[in-house]
Parts: structure tokens; sequence; C-alpha cells
């Protein structure tokens, strides 16, 4: 047991080691650091007002968290299976007593971790923000927090599965983004236009992410311009919470099944 713990903690710290080589960790603190600082400097150099209610205030703000869950997502999960099979590692580790389990378990903990240390650092910067200009912190935002690591766990379960499926570090980078910058976010405004309500989609499901904050009075709203209708669908918390669980639990026990009787071969 104590040697399984042992190969579970190297198998983590060589991914994070991995990902300071590769620098993209480097390149996420970049776009997060922008992503932070762009909305202050144009509230400033235009004078905009910050809202009256610090809800308010962390809705804007918290609005770039898809961005960043997303992009740590790709950067960090985009490749972490597929490229054993790609770059023929899986000759080095494979081989070896360490089991399939160990090897998935401590390439998803290390992908989780550095996902959520960018995540943690977006919402402690929202912390200081909302303190220092209201001088208190809304309960929803804890709420928020939890809603991002559950989006992030299942953003990366979405990134295994495409690890698992496809024989391409590229290919699957490349799906990973797409599926959750477009594919997704294209699929559910097609449904909303046809009056169907996109609770299955996960990008949709993210959306509590910051409607927590100021949950609408109605989660169906209605618009009419000349001889169209359009509606605009809110997600509802509970259904989110689930989907968001069920996406995880099985595209990761789907990509360990997968990862598990996969042959270096192939």
């Amino acid at each position: 047991m104590v040697s399984r713990y042992r190969q579970y903690i190297s198998i983590v710290q060589f991914e994070f080691y991995r990902h300071i080589v590769r620098k993209r960790i480097i390149i996420m603190l970049i776009v997060m650091g922008l992503s932070i600082l762009l909305p202050i400097i144009v509230r400033y150099a235009l004078n905009i007002p910050y809202p009256s209610n610090p809800e308010d205030m962390l809705m804007e703000d918290l609005d770039g968290i898809n961005t960043v869950i997303i992009l740590a997502a790709t950067f960090f999960a985009g490749d972490a299976l597929v490229s054993e099979y790609e770059r023929r590692t899986g000759y080095i580790l494979f081989p070896n007593p360490l089991r399939r389990e160990i090897i998935f378990i401590g390439k998803l903990s290390a992908s989780f971790l550095v996902s959520e240390f960018f995540v943690t650092i977006y919402y402690l910067v929202e912390i200081a923000k909302v303190s220092i200009i209201y001088g208190t912190l809304p309960y929803e935002l804890l709420l928020s927090y939890v809603y991002a690591a559950l989006y992030t766990l299942a953003v990366i379960g979405l990134a295994y599965i495409l690890n698992v499926t496809f024989r391409s570090t590229i290919v699957s980078t490349l799906l990973t983004f797409f599926f959750l910058f477009m594919i997704f976010p294209v699929i559910s405004s097609v449904l909303m236009l046809a009056k169907i309500e996109p609770w299955f989609i996960l990008t949709y499901c993210g959306d509590i992410i910051t409607l927590v904050f100021n949950p609408p009075k109605e989660r169906i709203v209605e618009y009419k311009t000349d001889n169209i209708t359009i509606y605009i669908y809110y997600p509802d918390f509970a259904t989110s919470i689930l989907v968001m669980l069920i996406y995880a639990a099985t595209t990761l026990t789907a990509s360990l099944f997968i990862f598990k009787r996969r042959e270096l071969k192939e």
C-alpha cells in the first residue's frame, strides 16, 4: 500500500515537472493575468463606476473564469494520456510493476490540481477586490467556487475521454478546446432557437458559476422581434450540478477502462 502511494506521488510530481518544463504554467499565468488586469484597466480608463452591490461586480468579473477553466483543461489534460502512446513513453511506465490505475489517478490528480490552482488564484483576486471595495464577502462566492471546481473536474473528464479515443496529442488537445469553446456553445444556441433547453450541454451547466450571484426570476425568457420569437434559457442549479457530476463520473470511468486495455502497439 505504501509503495503504491509513493508511486502515485511520483506520477503527480512528474506531471507537475512536465507542465513546468513545457512552459504551459507560464502561459496560463500570462493568460489569467491578462483576464484579470484588462477589465480593471478598461474600467479605470473609461471611468466606469463599480456596481452598487458586490454580487453584480462578481457576476461581471467572474465571467472570465470559464475561459480559464477551459484553457487549463486544454493545457493540462488535453494530452495527458494520449502522449504515453504517441511518444511511446508508455514503454517505460507500463512494463514496470506500476498499475495503470495508479498512472491514471496520478495524472488525473495533477491535471485537476494544476487547473484548480489557477481557478483558486482567480477567486482569491476577486475576494481581495470585493473586500477592498465593498468591505464584505457574499456567501455565494463560496458556492461559485465549488461549482467552478465541479465544472473543472467535468471538463477534465471530457478531455480525458478524448485522450483515449484519439491517437494524436494534437487532435485530442484541439478537440478539447473546440468542443468547449465552439461546438457545445453552438449546439446550445441552436437548441434554444428550436425552443429546447440545452440542460445536458456541459458549457450550459457551467453558467451556474456566475448565475449564483443573481439567479434569474424566470428560467425561460421570451423575446419577440418582428415575426421571430427568441427564447433564452437559464440553467437550473440542481439539474446542472447533477449533469456535471454525471459528466465527470462517466467520462473518467470510461477513460480509465479504455486506458487499462489499450495497447501501445496501436
